[in-house]
């Protein structure tokens, strides 16, 4: 996949400029929209994402996998593993935090947001916003638990550089998606944060202590609890409580 990359100096999101691009006219797969900074970077749900000028890497990237609807997940998959294999090029271990958090240690790191658009049993568009914390020092009180490559490392970064790299990861491993067997699968699986360790969780109903056992290629994480009952839940359903 050939990238280009049209970099802003100021956006409220970038997944929302590239979706209105799309909606405007014809734009290639692999388009890149990078901000130097956003008013009002997008989370999941109601949750937005914090950078100051120039010092992370905020972007939305383009996809047209025409993979079908069944196997939305994947694309979360490909996108993970992406940053997964970037920090490690620059040293760093991370590890996902179920369904489209990047930790390091008990810290988040990166976010990912995808919109899809469906035409029939197909996603024929993806929008994905990444939010990598790359020489940010200092953030605001209310993120509770936020690191960067930077304060890891001790160094800054060329944001360029970082993206480079981070777009050759996305590139290559693009294209397993649209193979049989998805083998990115099992190593999303391997790279689950805190995987086989037991944790506090939160549900609607409930606070409870379990296991995390695997994510189903559906999307829904496999909890065992206390009880050796292994329950399934969708993104919503289950949230990891970290200490």
């Amino acid at each position: 996949m050939n990238y280009q990359v049209i970099n802003l100096e100021s956006l409220d999101s970038t997944n929302s400029y590239l979706q209105k691009l799309c909606r405007e006219d014809t734009i290639e797969e692999g388009t890149v929209i990078l901000a130097g900074y956003q008013s009002n970077g997008k989370g999941q749900g109601t949750n937005t994402w914090h950078s100051s000028q120039g010092m992370n890497i905020t972007m939305s990237v383009l996809f047209r996998p025409m993979v079908k609807v069944l196997g939305h997940f994947s694309l979360s998959e490909f996108i993970s593993l992406s940053i997964i294999d970037c920090l490690k090029h620059f040293g760093i271990n991370g590890a996902i935090k179920w369904p489209n958090d990047i930790y390091v240690e008990n810290k988040k790191i990166a976010g990912i947001l995808v919109e899809n658009s469906i035409i029939g049993d197909k996603i024929v568009q993806t929008v994905a916003g990444i939010g990598l914390n790359v020489n940010e020092r200092d953030f605001p009180e209310y993120i509770p638990n936020p690191v960067s490559m930077a304060m890891i490392l001790q160094r800054n970064f060329e944001i360029y550089k970082v993206l480079d790299v981070l777009m050759d990861n996305l590139s290559c491993k693009y294209e397993f998606i649209k193979q049989p067997g998805n083998i990115l699968h099992g190593q999303y699986n391997e790279k689950l944060f805190r995987r086989e360790i037991q944790c506090s969780f939160q549900s609607e109903n409930e606070k409870f202590l379990g296991t995390i056992l695997k994510v189903k290629k559906s999307g829904e994480l496999v909890i065992r609890k206390q009880n050796g009952e292994a329950c399934s839940y969708m993104h919503g359903e289950a949230k990891m409580v970290i200490d």
